[in-house]
């Protein structure tokens, strides 16, 4: 399901569910949550996990966040251990993603795996728990505040949270994408566009280690925002070049570092704004919603 539906939330009520009467001390000896996607990940600390036997406990627990990042051979080498293992440890599998993870991997065949797909939530269950919230914290809001929040929030509960949280500091609602970056998420683009070396690279630096943004939402979240502006006079050809050069980034990220990938990309969108230039034009992004 798509960011912000509870997918992690859920997974650790289910952790604590089957931890709850064990002593903390064996539940981190049987617990491994996992952020990492590498092949050699998984041969080395995973499977090895998986292998020793529970104990004092039914059986060991691993959550694997974004799994949809593994690279094919890290899904190819975590297929077979899942099934021989399953009686000593079980795997949830946390994805935005499904079509990434390998189909053999999704199979219910042997009891590998059991889908459930988080789908995003009503407008009026939003609109709901953004009056508790507001309640809760004595904040008065208006009716058309509250369905632009909701609208915004495009059926995540969390962006829809975030979004309210900056309102009631600000006074603006903001859009949901761009509430955690102290910099544009185009302004790496638009400093390449500009032949702006110095500015891609003060901006890259800005986004990993100010704004703590994890390289792949960043560019997940440029290619939203490009979606949602105005290319006014630039061909399509254009367009269709950055997105396949942000699409390639995000592929490569499983494979090596963050920040190398990210300093290419910016140097191909260099590329990419000496046939811009041509064009003569420049980025017009949509004005921000007024001041209720």
């Amino acid at each position: 399901g798509n960011p912000g539906l509870g997918k992690s939330t859920l997974a650790q009520i289910v952790k604590n569910e089957i931890f709850k009467n064990i002593d903390s001390q064996y539940v981190k000896n049987n617990f491994l949550y996992v952020d990492e996607y590498s092949v050699d990940y998984v041969r080395e600390v995973i499977i090895p996990f998986m292998k020793r036997s529970p104990r004092n406990v039914p059986f060991k627990l691993i959550i694997i966040e974004e799994a949809d990042k593994f690279s094919k051979d890290a899904q190819k080498a975590l297929k077979d251990p899942m099934q021989k293992y399953s009686k000593n440890c079980r795997i949830i599998l946390i994805c935005n993603e499904v079509n990434k993870i390998n189909d053999a991997l999704r199979s219910s065949k042997g009891g590998r795996c059991t889908e459930y797909i988080f789908r995003p939530v009503s407008s009026k269950e939003i609109e709901n728990r953004i009056q508790y919230i507001c309640n809760a914290e004595n904040f008065k809001i208006t009716e058309d505040v509250k369905k632009e929040i909701t609208k915004k929030s495009n059926g995540s509960p969390r962006s829809a949270l975030k979004i309210l949280q900056s309102y009631i500091i600000t006074g603006e609602v903001e859009d949901d994408i761009t509430i955690d970056y102290t910099v544009s998420p185009l302004t790496l683009l638009n400093k390449a566009f500009k032949n702006d070396i110095k500015g891609c690279e003060k901006t890259l630096t800005t986004i990993l280690y100010k704004d703590r943004i994890e390289p792949f939402k960043y560019l997940n979240d440029m290619s939203r925002v490009i979606a949602r502006t105005e290319f006014k006079g630039t061909s399509n050809n254009i367009i269709g070049k950055v997105l396949y050069e942000i699409s390639d980034a995000q592929n490569k990220l499983s494979f090596g570092s963050s920040e190398v990938i990210l300093r290419g990309l910016y140097g191909k969108l260099l590329v990419i704004g000496q046939l811009r230039r041509k064009e003569n034009v420049k980025l017009k992004p949509k004005s921000k919603p007024k001041k209720e």
